[in-house]
């Protein structure tokens, strides 16, 4: 069965102001080239770049543009809060498909189902939309890993004042909705390293025997900080979040890495929570 993150159509209008925020058009990027000019023509800036970088996949080019400007922003004390930050969902975003999960691909497929609540656990759902360790060297994917974490700790710089989500403010929108979907994709993302075969994709419960104590304290807290971002709005994915922490409290194991993997060598092939 095809596996659907659906989350109720409050998040999908969230999730479109989140795409408007980030694909949306610069007074700077009228095609120079064009002849004749229907626009005044004036050089682009690192955001257009970047923009453009991010629609055309290419996230190096988006991260190594972003990054000064986010720096910049933050130490320059004329700036307000929000144009402080303003960067940061954007450089998040570069982050995020540089490690293999785009929130373009997660506006498809949740556009073709929108108030199916779905069915599914928090892995099988989440894993549609991150990469699988399989094909990939260890260091390629523990890179891609490092990546979403990054990611994460972009958004949570953001004040969690600027999280709180109003009708009319797309910035706390967009940000909320990338952070609870980043934590989760991450959580999900430690969680594939020992469930399932580097070579073949398929789950290999006996990988579990590899998770560290401190493997699965990062997986615990990237899943409990998901379920607590500050002004969420998504009922949906929050409770498969929320389902799934409490399954792998009441697990059976006698430490927090016990529980999960017995959760996982249960739940980790596909079956929901």
């Amino acid at each position: 069965m095809e596996s659907r993150l659906s989350l109720g159509s409050g998040f999908y209008r969230a999730f479109f102001l989140a795409l408007l925020s980030l694909n949306g058009c610069g007074k700077n990027l009228g095609d120079c080239s064009a002849s004749p000019r229907l626009f005044p023509c004036t050089k682009k800036t690192a955001e257009d770049i970047a923009r453009q970088a991010l629609s055309d996949h290419d996230y190096d080019l988006a991260v190594e543009t972003l990054g000064p400007e986010v720096e910049a922003n933050k130490a320059d004390a004329s700036l307000s809060d929000q144009e402080k930050y303003r960067l940061h969902p954007l450089l998040a975003a570069a982050y995020a498909g540089r490690a293999g999960f785009s929130i373009f691909s997660v506006l498809e497929n949740q556009s073709k189902s929108l108030d199916n609540q779905g069915s599914g656990g928090i892995i099988e759902q989440m894993s549609s939309f991150v990469p699988s360790p399989s094909g990939l060297s260890t260091s390629t994917y523990g890179a891609m890993i490092e990546d979403m974490g990054s990611a994460v700790a972009i958004l949570k710089e953001i004040p969690s004042g600027l999280l709180a989500e109003t009708e009319s403010d797309s910035f706390g929108k967009s940000s909320t909705l990338q952070l609870t979907l980043y934590l989760s994709a991450h959580s999900v993302m430690i969680m594939n390293k020992f469930i399932l075969s580097p070579t073949t994709g398929v789950f290999d419960a006996s990988r579990l025997a590899n998770m560290s104590d401190a493997d699965a304290e990062a997986i615990l807290n990237s899943l409990t900080s998901a379920s607590q971002v500050p002004g969420a709005d998504n009922p949906a994915v929050q409770k498969k979040i929320e389902d799934a922490l409490s399954s792998i409290d009441s697990s059976p194991g006698a430490s927090r890495k016990e529980k999960l993997q017995d959760y996982l060598a249960k739940n980790g092939g596909g079956t929901s929570a």
